[in-house]
Parts: structure tokens; C-alpha cells; sequence
């Protein structure tokens, strides 16, 4: 009780996060049996497949949680995690025919945008097409 936090875990993602926003979560890295505290404002960061130990660090909380309020947030963030939380925002599927889209970066703020708002301002600050057929997307370079 007491206790606010967020986990990302997706299946498809190399890792899963918890970010503490209040209270205290005791966790146990079941591959190492090392146990750790997370308190208010830190991050862990559990890697899946791979032999690395988990990574604590102190965050910002707000980027994390705003989503709960309805709100889509891209803080400097690479292109390639722009289309997972845009397939997953959506509903769609996202096909990126040039490979340099997905090292480009991305920073905006969308409250109840739809998604061809969201690419035309992708079109207007960072030289990307797009063509939207149902639930299918692709980005391209103009």
C-alpha cells in the first residue's frame, strides 16, 4: 500500500523497467539471487536473454507515467523505440523502408492527437514520409 510505480514488459523488448515513483520495492534478480531496494525516483532495468546484471539509476518518474494520464511523450528519443510506442499507442504496424529513420531522434508531446497528426509533425521536423493503408504504416525518406 502506498506504493505508485510502472512497469514496462514487453515481449518483444530486450528489457523490462520498473520506475518508482512512491513507498519501496524490495526485488530479488532471480539469475544472481542478489536482492535490491528501489526508492522513489530510481529505475531498474532487467535485461532479458542476455548475462547482464541489472541496472539501478536515478530518473526523472514523470516520462514513465504520463501515459496513464493519456499523454504520448518522446524526450530525445531514437526513432526505432518512436515506432514500438507508436505500433503499441495505435494499434498499427510500422515498416521503415531506410534504415537511417531509425537512428534519427525525436522529441514531442501528444495529448489527443491521432496518429496521422503525430506523422505529419514527423514529416514536418524530421524529413519523413509516410503512407498509412489501414493499420499498416510505412515511413520513408522525402
Amino acid at each position: 500500500t502506498g506504493t505508485k510505480f510502472n512497469v514496462c514488459a514487453y515481449e518483444d523488448d530486450e528489457a523490462l523497467k520498473l520506475t518508482l515513483v512512491e513507498g519501496n520495492v524490495p526485488l530479488i534478480h532471480d539469475a544472481s539471487d542478489r536482492h535490491f531496494d528501489v526508492r522513489p525516483n530510481e529505475e531498474m532495468v532487467f535485461y532479458s536473454g542476455r548475462k547482464v546484471q541489472p541496472l539501478k539509476k536515478s530518473v526523472d518518474v514523470q516520462p514513465a507515467i504520463v501515459w496513464k494520464d493519456g499523454i504520448l511523450l518522446f524526450e530525445n528519443a531514437r526513432m526505432d523505440g518512436v515506432v514500438k510506442k507508436l505500433e503499441r499507442w495505435y494499434g498499427v504496424s510500422i515498416t521503415v523502408l531506410d534504415p537511417a529513420i531509425l537512428s534519427m531522434q525525436f522529441t514531442a508531446s501528444f495529448e489527443s492527437e491521432s496518429l496521422s497528426q503525430v506523422l505529419q509533425l514527423l514529416k514536418i521536423t524530421s524529413k519523413i514520409d509516410y503512407r498509412i493503408k489501414g493499420r499498416d504504416v510505412t515511413l520513408f525518406r522525402n
